[in-house]
């Protein structure tokens, strides 16, 4: 994956900005800033993850955002989504039958 380049960085109310300088930005909270170097190394792969609204990506709080290409309904995240593509290798490598991934979604929804 490639670096990123010129990603400002600040932090106001607890939270921590990324910023683009086409102002697509990526907002994190304080307890998470052990990703700081994660968001500023590889921006567009957590940006990318989620539709933004108004080109923010708000990882900030709990809440549910819409995964690019994955179309049945919003999943909650406590932190930091990643791209539907890292879920799908991780499903693959972890060789999960039907049963358990209905299981699994059943759990998410809920």
């Amino acid at each position: 994956m490639q670096r990123q380049n010129k990603i400002k960085t600040f932090s106001k109310n607890n939270k921590i900005f990324f910023t683009t300088k086409s102002k697509q930005t990526i907002v994190i909270s304080e307890k998470h800033k052990a990703y700081t170097e994660d968001m500023k190394n590889y921006f567009y792969y957590y940006y990318k993850a989620v539709k933004t609204k108004n080109k923010t990506a708000d990882f900030s709080v709990f809440k549910k955002h819409l995964v690019r290409g994955f179309k049945l309904f919003p999943i909650w995240f406590p932190s930091i989504p990643e791209p539907l593509s890292t879920t799908k290798e991780i499903l693959k490598f972890a060789n999960l039958k039907k049963v358990t991934l209905s299981l699994i979604w059943a759990l998410i929804v809920a």
